[in-house]
């Protein structure tokens, strides 16, 4: 049997266990600086292009979820696609790559959203965040590139 004290810290160790798992809801915005372009494709079909586009170029996946239009790259170092980014500091090249679609409520075409974000460091807490990275960071040519490729896969 199971005493009051154990069945506590039974309670405890799984309700740490499920902070582990918990991931924030998806944005349906984007972040200021994203890339931005319109398609007359689904948002489903949006976000499955951004997907081939990221898996042919080696980009590892972290999220996919096709139904809210988001796929979210893991974190890497950009120099692996990008040369010029060698010369910055390791820490400066660790990016990832955020798809989003939206569709229109009017009818209109889908919106496409590619973000590059750093992590950031929290200084009163010391929490990782992220932020946007500046639009002259190496980062920025790659998802140029990648947002090319897109719209070929979309028809555009």
């Amino acid at each position: 049997m199971m005493t009051p004290a154990r069945l506590s810290r039974l309670c405890v160790c799984l309700f740490l266990m499920s902070l582990g798992c918990y991931r924030a809801p998806a944005r349906t915005h984007p972040l200021p600086g994203a890339l931005q372009a319109t398609t007359e494709r689904s948002v489903r079909e949006a976000a499955s292009a951004a997907l081939a586009t990221f898996n042919a170029d080696g980009i590892g996946i972290e999220q996919f979820r096709p139904d809210t239009g988001l796929v979210e790259s893991a974190w890497f170092d950009v120099s692996r696609l990008e040369t010029g980014a060698i010369d910055y500091p390791p820490d400066e090249r660790i990016v990832r790559f955020r798809f989003l679609a939206t569709a229109d409520t009017t009818g209109g075409p889908t919106m496409i959203y590619l973000e590059v974000v750093q992590p950031a460091v929290d200084p009163l807490g010391g929490r990782r965040r992220e932020r946007v990275a500046p639009r002259d960071h190496p980062a920025m040519d790659v998802a140029r590139r990648l947002m090319d490729r897109l719209a070929q896969r979309l028809g555009r």
